[in-house]
């Protein structure tokens, strides 16, 4: 009798239903973002240590074969190529180029600034219209009839067709920084590629070298047609308005490949256009895994990559990496991969959260400044409320100076001494051992 009942009770439609339901149930509850691999949290740890190491230029120096205070006795396999040092203005900047035979990568690693406060300041720099290409040719010498440069012409035309960046600005003091890098970083970025044309070229930096590092990337594939060309940034900040936003991710494909909900967001040189390139894409590289090209890596507690403001007319683009840890060190399972430009649980939601708590605060000070919310027909009172709920906002995340907060990416970057910052030591060991108890969990 009771075999017959347990029976009845697995062959009941009803318990299907129930059962269907259960499964639909914990599928749509499980949350929309997971936690990244452990190969790449191990390689996002690997070139922040690379990042740390662009800050001994200018200071006690990056020396060939690759010799530095800092982290290089941790990549024996790596060659340094060249530094380049511009001067001290904020909108100078500085780096070096290294290769790695045994990766077959190239290198191009740019340093962020020395104070976070200067570095805020600076984002205060109104923008200027960005140009994706290299202007045609405007002299007659500069003209002729060669086929070779008749080639060449075919593939820039091609490029502004597919790659349109239309009412875009950009933050000033970036696009100062990378003008003055260019005449010193392209020429060996072109002979490395040209003497290992199969090397995947990596744009490295962190704050300031971040944005550049974008901006490097951009030329490389927009106007020289460079291909294998990937970003890696920590706590870098916005660095133009949502055209150049939507620029960024069209040439990287970050929100088509984000969610299909965003793939309308990416349309710019036309939909049949996008679809004939991921077409050859997919032809050129079956045997390659297509992995995302720009990993733009945030943390809660670091403001940089909030600013500057929107009312500004500043927008962050997408391929955001989320640490959710407090402090150092994190773990594998303390990233997330973020959805679009301003995933609201990522770096964004630090920033909506404290908004929240100083709604009421703001509403009472407005309703005491209404006598003199206009100033020659420009609402002020509303631009000083935003002005104060930003500053409030920064003090209610940020307890401490944002300074820490801005270099603690895997590590506390920006100091070159022996075995890098000093409360770095102990941490790099920790994390191998780590990454080790939890391969095998991986690999099953």
């Amino acid at each position: 009798m009771k075999s017959a009942r347990s029976f009845f009770f697995f062959t009941n439609p009803l318990w299907h239903l129930l059962l269907l339901l259960l499964l639909l149930l914990l599928l749509f509850s499980t949350p929309s973002s997971s936690t990244i691999p452990t190969s790449l949290f191990a390689d996002l740890e690997r070139l922040s240590r690379i990042a740390d190491i662009a800050y001994c230029v200018g200071n006690s120096g990056v020396r060939k074969p690759f010799r530095c205070l800092s982290h290089c006795r941790d990549f024996p396999d790596l060659s340094l190529v060249t530094t380049w040092h511009t001067g001290m203005l904020l909108s100078d900047s500085c780096g070096y180029i290294a290769h790695d035979p045994r990766t077959s990568s190239i290198l191009v690693v740019f340093r962020g600034t020395y104070s976070v406060t200067n570095t805020i300041v600076d984002l205060s720099s109104v923008p200027q219209p960005y140009i994706p290409y290299i202007p045609p040719p405007t002299s007659a010498d500069d003209d002729d009839d060669d086929d070779d440069d008749d080639d060449d012409d075919d593939d820039v035309r091609r490029r502004r067709r597919k790659f349109r960046c239309e009412n875009c600005t950009v933050h000033t003091g970036f696009y100062q920084s990378w003008q003055n890098a260019r005449r010193l970083v392209l020429p060996e970025v072109k002979k490395l590629r040209e003497s290992h044309p199969s090397a995947t070229i990596h744009l490295v930096g962190h704050s300031l070298g971040g944005a550049v590092a974008c901006l490097a990337a951009l030329e490389l594939i927009v106007s020289l047609g460079l291909e294998d060309v990937h970003v890696t940034s920590f706590g870098e900040p916005r660095l133009g308005n949502v055209g150049m936003a939507r620029f960024v991710d069209s040439v990287f494909d970050l929100l088509v490949r984000d969610h299909q909900d965003h793939r309308a967001e990416v349309d710019h040189g036309g939909r049949e256009e996008v679809k004939k390139e991921e077409k050859k894409k997919k032809k050129k590289k079956k045997k390659k895994k297509k992995t995302s090209s720009y990993r733009r890596v945030t943390h809660f507690q670091d403001p940089v990559p909030l600013l500057p403001w929107d009312e500004w007319g500043y927008k962050p683009h997408a391929g955001e990496i989320f640490i959710s840890k407090a402090g150092l060190s994190p773990s594998p399972e303390d990233l997330f991969p973020c959805v679009g430009d301003a995933d609201e649980e990522c770096s964004a939601a630090a920033l909506v959260a404290a908004y929240d708590d100083d709604d009421d605060d703001d509403d009472d000070d407005d309703d005491d400044d209404d006598d003199d919310a206009t100033e020659g027909g420009k609402n002020i009172t509303g631009e000083r409320s935003r002005s104060r709920s930003r500053n409030k906002s920064l003090t209610s995340i940020f307890p401490w100076p944002p300074l820490f907060a801005h270099r603690d990416y895997f590590l506390r970057l920006g100091l070159c001494v022996p075995g890098g910052d000093p409360a770095n030591w102990g941490r790099r060991e920790q994390q191998q051992q780590q990454q080790q108890q939890q391969q095998p969990a991986d690999e099953l």
